[in-house]
């Protein structure tokens, strides 16, 4: 096609208006998140392009962190905070089947995520496509560098970084050792 980031004139809105503000014909497309991008396409409000899985298998949309005090004066606290959160990232995985909430216990992953986010409605986590966890908690660095490098082309961040050189994963480590094996 030929066209760059530069072409188009972007707005910035947050993910729970991108479904009224492409009902509303105030932006002509968009790059939202779940569950607002079934919402929209559902209720007729847009059509889908291609998902960010489609368009960059593997990208990272997301990571936890911890403040540096946190890390630095409760280094146990995190440890077995991020185990607590491992053994549910690899629950949550399994309940992933064909790209849905539709594998063996996605009853039980339903209903928790139903009670505990946002999104309410079942049948709605049910037809999303849910972001995939790594089962060790690891980050695609490759990914978070591109996303880095991209925003700095444009401007939106200022000077030059490399993250595999801020990414430290020494609590990481500590939580997976004596974990079972990934599921």
């Amino acid at each position: 096609m030929g066209l760059g980031y530069g072409d188009v004139d972007t707005v910035n809105l947050p993910f729970p208006d991108h479904p009224v503000a492409l009902a509303n014909k105030a932006v002509d497309g968009g790059v939202t998140a779940e569950p607002f991008a079934t919402i929209a396409v559902e209720r007729g409000m847009a059509v889908s392009f291609k998902r960010d899985d489609e368009i960059d298998p593997g990208h990272q949309l997301g990571c936890l962190l911890f403040s540096d005090a946190f890390a630095t004066d409760r280094p146990d606290v995190a440890i077995r905070f991020l185990r607590a959160y491992l053994n549910g990232s690899r629950t949550y995985n399994l309940a992933l089947k064909d790209g849905r909430l539709a594998g063996d216990n996605a009853d039980e992953v339903v209903a928790i995520l139903a009670k505990y986010t946002s999104v309410k409605n079942p049948a709605l986590l049910r037809k999303i496509t849910p972001a995939g966890l790594h089962p060790d908690g690891r980050l695609n660095i490759d990914s978070l560098q591109r996303d880095f490098d991209f925003y700095a082309s444009q401007g939106l961040i200022q000077g030059r970084l490399l993250i595999r050189d801020i990414v430290d994963e020494t609590l990481l480590n500590a939580a997976v050792k004596g974990l079972s094996a990934a599921r």
